[in-house]
């Protein structure tokens, strides 16, 4: 189960070796305390949670690597929503060309999870919200998860 605190030189039980950093004792039970908080007990699939905000685009084709629920068209992932938008403008030009207009105009805004799956505003909300992300407030109800209620 790791290694002793009293075999580490640093007090935050870390032990450094060639390879990288080990983990020392304190550290193995804070991780092992972490994964049980981020592991469902009862059917030992990890817990949803938000990790970033996203965007996705129609154009008719298929990509590999996407969200699994995401069939066709691509996905911008960024740090805000205006990350992704301001993504699309660099990758089309601005202002949009007829073709551009049309994909921009599918837009749906929405979130990355942990499990690969893209999904809206409104349900973003009910996973942030079980996940127990949200750092003000209960987030909008009518307008779903805005990353401002994440970080």
């Amino acid at each position: 189960d790791g290694i002793d605190k009293d075999e580490c030189k640093d007090d935050s039980g870390l032990w450094e070796t060639s390879t990288g950093a080990e983990f020392g004792k304190a550290n193995l039970e804070k991780l092992k305390d972490y994964i049980a908080k981020t592991i469902d007990s009862h059917n030992e699939k990890p817990k949803e949670f938000i990790i970033c905000a996203a965007c996705v685009y129609q154009d008719g084709q298929s990509y590999a690597n996407g969200p699994t629920n995401v069939e066709t068209g691509f996905v911008i992932a960024g740090r805000r929503h205006n990350n992704c938008i301001a993504t699309f403008a660099k990758m089309y030009g601005f202002p949009y060309s007829p073709i551009a207009k049309n994909i921009h105009n599918t837009e749906v805004q929405g979130f990355l999870t942990n499990t690969n799956r893209f999904v809206t505003r409104h349900e973003a909300l009910m996973i942030a919200t079980a996940a127990n992300q949200l750092i003000l407030g209960e987030g909008n109800q009518n307008l779903g998860l805005f990353s401002e209620d994440l970080y």
